[in-house]
C-alpha cells in the first residue's frame, strides 16, 4: 500500500494522459520461502510472482481514482490469498509495476456501405442509403415504420428523425452506447447487433439484456475502415444457410445460441432456458416414480463385486505465481493417500470376505 501511495500521482497522470485505451496492471513481486530439513531451516529461496488487476477501459469520462482503487484492492487481496493458501511463499519486496495497454477502438456505424453480394442476395437485410452518420437511427425507424417497396430509401423516415429520444448520444452510434439508447426509449424492444466473420459466418456482437428474441436486429458491416448499420428484417432467412443445409420447410432460429427448430413452439420452449443462459432443460420425474426392469432372463449374474475407496491428505504444493504472459497450469495441492478399504461381496452368502483395511501411521 505504501508503494501505491508513493506512486499515486504518477499513475493518475498516466491515466489522464492516456485515454481510450484498455489497460491491466501487473505487480511484479519478489517472494521468498524457507526450506526445511528435519524441522530446521536449511535455506531460503526466492522467486518472482505476478499479480494482475482486472482489465479496464479508460475513456474520457472515466474516473481515474475509481480504476486505481479497484485495481489496488484486487492486487492486494490476491497477495493476501496467495500467502494464506499454505504455499509457503511470503511477500518480500516489489520489483516493479507493469501497465499493459491496448488501443480501444469500439466499432461504430456511420455512412452507407454496400453489402457484399452474397448477403444482399438473401433479401433479409434493409441497407439504408444514408449520407449522414445516423444509420443506426434510420434502422430503428425502419423497424418502427416498415415499407414493402424501396425500404432502403429514407425519404419517408425524415419526418420521424426527431421522434426518438437521443439526448446525450453522439452519432455515429457506438456499440457501448446502445444500452443508453435503450434506456432513453424504454417503449422500444431491445436491440441485438450482429456481424460477419472473415469466413462468412454470422455472430452476435451485442445481445439485448432482457429479451434477446423479440428485438430490433441490426447488422454491422465493416469495410476499408468504415462501418455501417443495416436493419435485419428476416433473421431466419439471413442465417438459414449457415445453420442448416436443408431447403425444405421453415426454420426458427434462436438469436442467442443459433439453435434451430422446425416449429416456433419448440423454439419458444427453448428460449425459456436459453434466455437465462440455461440451454439445457432439466426435467425431474414425478414423486414416487419407479424404474422397473422386466427382462430378467437376460440378466447375467456376477460372482462378486469389489468396493474400494481411498482417503487422502491434501498437501499444499510450493509453487510461485508464473508469468501471466505465458500459458500455464497452476498446481496448488497434492493428494497423498492416507488409507484405503477394500470390501468384497460374493454371490454365495456362505462365503464371507473380511474388509481389507490400511491406515497410514504418520504423515510425511
Amino acid at each position: 500500500m505504501e508503494f501505491f501511495k508513493n506512486n499515486a500521482k504518477k499513475l493518475k497522470d498516466f491515466l489522464r494522459n492516456n485515454k481510450n485505451i484498455k489497460l491491466r496492471m501487473v505487480l511484479v513481486s519478489l517472494m521468498e520461502k524457507q526450506l526445511m530439513d528435519k524441522e530446521r531451516i536449511s535455506g531460503i529461496v526466492e522467486d518472482k510472482a505476478y499479480f494482475n488487476s482486472e482489465t479496464n477501459i479508460n475513456l474520457e469520462s472515466t474516473d481515474e481514482k475509481r480504476i486505481l482503487a479497484s485495481d489496488i484492492r484486487r492486487i492486494t487481496n490476491d497477495i493476501d490469498k496467495y500467502q494464506q493458501n499454505g504455499s509457503g511463499w511470503y511477500f518480500k519486496e516489489i520489483v516493479g509495476l507493469e501497465i499493459h495497454t491496448a488501443e480501444y477502438k469500439p466499432m461504430n456505424g456511420s455512412s452507407y456501405i454496400p453489402l457484399p453480394e452474397w448477403i444482399s442476395k438473401k433479401r433479409a437485410i434493409v441497407n439504408i442509403q444514408n449520407r449522414d452518420e445516423k444509420c443506426f437511427l434510420w434502422c430503428v425507424l425502419r423497424y418502427i415504420y416498415p415499407r414493402e417497396q424501396n425500404d432502403a430509401r429514407l425519404t419517408d423516415l425524415k419526418k420521424y428523425e426527431y421522434s426518438l429520444n437521443t439526448r446525450g448520444i453522439n452519432f455515429p452510434m457506438k456499440i457501448k452506447d446502445i444500452s443508453k439508447f435503450e434506456k432513453l426509449n424504454p417503449e422500444l424492444p431491445g436491440i441485438n447487433d450482429f456481424s460477419v466473420s472473415d469466413n462468412n459466418k454470422f455472430y452476435p456482437l451485442r445481445m439485448a439484456e432482457k429479451d434477446c428474441q423479440n428485438t430490433i436486429d441490426l447488422f454491422l458491416h465493416e469495410e476499408d475502415g468504415k462501418s455501417h448499420y443495416s436493419f435485419i428484417k428476416n433473421f431466419n432467412r439471413l442465417l438459414r444457410t449457415q445453420i442448416t443445409s436443408s431447403k425444405n420447410g421453415e426454420v426458427f432460429i434462436c438469436k442467442k445460441c443459433f439453435t434451430h427448430y422446425t416449429k416456433n413452439e419448440l423454439l419458444e420452449k427453448h428460449i425459456l432456458y436459453c434466455s437465462s443462459n440455461e440451454t439445457v432443460s432439466v426435467k425431474m420425474p414425478p414423486r414416487k416414480t419407479k424404474l422397473s426392469f422386466n427382462n430378467h432372463n437376460k440378466k447375467f449374474p456376477i460372482p462378486f463385486v469389489v468396493y474400494a475407496d481411498f482417503e487422502c491428505f491434501t498437501k499444499p504444493m510450493s509453487n510461485c505465481c508464473p508469468n501471466p504472459e505465458n500459458s500455464y497450469s497452476y498446481n496448488y495441492q497434492k493428494h497423498e493417500p492416507s488409507g484405503f478399504c477394500i470390501y468384497i461381496k460374493g454371490l454365495n452368502p456362505n462365503i464371507n470376505f473380511k474388509p481389507i483395511l490400511y491406515t497410514k501411521k504418520k504423515r510425511r
